[in-house]
């Protein structure tokens, strides 16, 4: 993120250059003035799209949480149902001797 925002500052440092080179090539006549207007119509995109990048890194960093925590909770899902088929085998073998020691007793009579 801290580079991100370095490379950010690094371009409008760039940008404010080259626009004041172009000022400086376009002189103090009225043509300068008509050089900013475009400029700052540029400024305002700029602005726009970078709210939009980071809105855009708000939702990423919002849907990988959400998917970080949907992990988290298809893994203890997974652990819960290897414990039910655990206690359900058991219980199955429990049943079954019960179920053998009765089929003995009941031959018996």
């Amino acid at each position: 993120m801290d580079a991100m925002l370095a490379e950010k500052e690094k371009k409008l440092a760039e940008r404010d250059a080259y626009i004041i080179d172009l000022q400086i090539a376009c002189g103090s006549s009225g043509v300068a003035n008509e050089a900013l207007l475009p400029n700052e119509d540029l400024k305002n995109q700029l602005a726009a799209k970078e709210s939009s990048l980071e809105s855009m890194q708000i939702l990423v960093q919002n849907l990988t949480k959400k998917v970080g925590d949907s992990e988290e909770k298809c893994s203890l899902f997974q652990e819960q149902i290897e414990s039910l088929k655990n206690i359900q085998n058991k219980e199955r073998e429990r049943f079954q001797g019960k179920e053998a020691t009765y089929v003995e007793n009941t031959n018996f009579m």
